[in-house]
Order: structure tokens, then sequence, then C-alpha cells
């Protein structure tokens, strides 16, 4: 059997982050060959990814990062087993650069986002990445999902990101600005943070009425009206009904009328508005994505 040098099993270790003994036997395996030693630990890897890959991944974390001119931002959920693991600092890392790299390629799509080079990392794929960290810490793991907002070119605006302590719900908002000096405004950026709050704590279904689907609407309005006839009220008044029950749920669902968190007499579209007046600028509410770890699992794996 090859004498493996103990610095060569550190380095490997240094490279894979696999414990010692997987990289002693990886080099011995490849003769002392560094790079087949790689290759070796990602192919055990790959193999133990797929007899893992039954098992549930409801815990996680979710990523957020802005970049440095506030014009773009990303938001990622990778999920493993367990809420230990999930504290683990090597899958912390894991998070970090699949967010770095969603946020890189302006990633929306779950698919390229796998088959991206990751941001500083030798490894040629995401997906790579997490077959390498799989090996490390031992659990299934996987990245779930990933969204980018990004002012458009020559347009004014800011991306502000918002992630709740220990990582379970992240937020992406995007203000469209009437002028760059509105953008630039500390106001402006303190008004995104607010709404990140607000939007993490409220979860909003959209930004205005007119943004919810029509058939979410719809069912509602099933709702009301089967309430309101188990109630007995009369067939004449029951579209009245309906309707202030609906201003009911538009209070509730759309983040421009919900009550601002830190002052509930005041709303969100008055809040938006007092600071457009502040910097001299109308500033409006463009997009936001809200994630929730695990959210949607359940119905998931029901399928």
């Amino acid at each position: 059997m090859t004498e493996i040098a103990a610095t060569l099993v550190k380095t490997l270790r240094e490279q894979t982050g696999a414990g010692m003994m997987e990289c002693k036997k990886a080099l011995q395996e490849a003769n002392g060959d560094l790079k087949r030693a790689g290759s070796i630990l990602r192919e055990k890897g790959a193999a133990k990814a797929v007899k893992r890959a039954g098992r549930a991944t409801k815990e996680g974390r979710i990523g957020a990062k802005v970049s440095p001119d506030k014009r773009k931002g990303a938001l990622v959920e990778v999920n493993i087993e367990t809420d230990f693991a999930a504290r683990n600092e090597k899958f912390a890392a894991l998070v970090e650069v699949t967010v770095n790299t969603a946020l890189e390629c302006t990633c929306d799509c779950l698919d390229t986002l796998l088959a991206a080079r990751p941001a500083g990392s030798d490894a040629n794929s995401v997906r790579e990445l997490v077959e390498r960290a799989l090996a490390v810490i031992g659990e299934n793991m996987g990245v779930r999902r990933c969204a980018t907002l990004k002012v458009p070119d020559g347009k004014a605006g800011l991306i502000r990101t918002y992630i709740h302590p220990p990582g379970r719900v992240g937020v992406l908002v995007e203000l469209a600005c009437e002028s760059e000096a509105a953008a630039q405004s500390p106001a402006t950026d303190e008004l995104a943070f607010e709404l990140c709050l607000q939007i993490a704590f409220s979860n909003p279904a959209g930004i205005a009425p007119s943004s919810i689907p029509a058939d979410v609407i719809a069912a509602e309005e099933e709702i009301y009206r089967n309430q309101a006839i188990k109630e007995g009220k009369p067939e004449k008044i029951l579209d009245k009904i309906i309707a202030g029950r609906l201003k009911s749920f538009y209070r509730e669902s759309c983040l421009l009328e919900q009550g601002y968190v830190k002052q509930e007499d005041k709303t969100i579209a008055q809040l938006v508005a007092e600071t457009s007046k502040a910097v001299g600028g109308k500033i409006a509410i463009a997009h936001f994505v809200r994630y929730q770890l695990g959210e949607g699992l359940e119905e998931d794996s029901a399928e």
C-alpha cells in the first residue's frame, strides 16, 4: 500500500473538507495523486447523494444578497435534514456561495443555478458543490429555489434584502424611483428596509388588489357568499356583504393596504407617499419576493 505523507492528507482535507481518514483512503486509491484523490472523493460524494436522496430535507437556511450598487439582489433556499446540520458552518458556507452565484448569474431558474460555476469555488457547478458538502456533512441536502430582482437598465431604483434570524424567512424588495437622487437617498434605503420587515412579518399576497390573481379573488368571494348564506343573510344584500369582506381581505393581504407594523394607524401606501415627499421624487414598490423555510414542502410531498 502506498505510503501517504500527512502533509498531503492535510492539503486534500483543506481542499475538500472531507474527513482525515476519507482523504487518506482516497490518496491511497489514487497512489498519491492529489487531483485524482479529489475526484475520487467527489465521486463518493455523488454516490452518497444518491443513497440519501429519499430522505426529507425540511430544515435549512434562506440566503440573501444584494449587489454593492443595490441594483440587483438574490434570494435562495437551501434545505437539509436537521436543524443541527443547518447551523453547521460548512452548510452556512454552501448557502453563502449559492446565493452569491445566483446574484452573479442573475439566476431565476433553479436548473440554471445548479449548472452555474459557483462563485469563488473550484467546483464545476453548484450541483457538484452540494455533492461535496453532502459528503462532508453527511445529510441529504439540496437547493430548492432561487429568485433575483434587478432594477431595469436606464431606470432609477433600489434593491434591499432582509433575513430574519436564524435564516428561516428571507425577503427581497425592489423599489422604482422617479430619479437617481431619490434612489440614493438614505430615506429611500430606510423605507426599503422597513418594507422588508413588514413583508417578513405580515406575509402579503401581493402589492395591491390588482396584483392578486383573479382566481384567488373568486375563491374568496365564493367563501364569503357561502358564509353569508349560512348566516341567513338576505339574497339582496349578499353582494354588499361580499364587497365589504373583500375590502377586509385586501387590508390583510395587500402590502400597500396593510397597517404599518410599527404604526398601525398608518398604511404602507401612506408610508411610501411620505418618503416620496421627503426625498422629492415618487417611489413605488415594483416587486417583492418572500421565502419562508420549508413552505409548501408538505404539499410537494403529497403530490
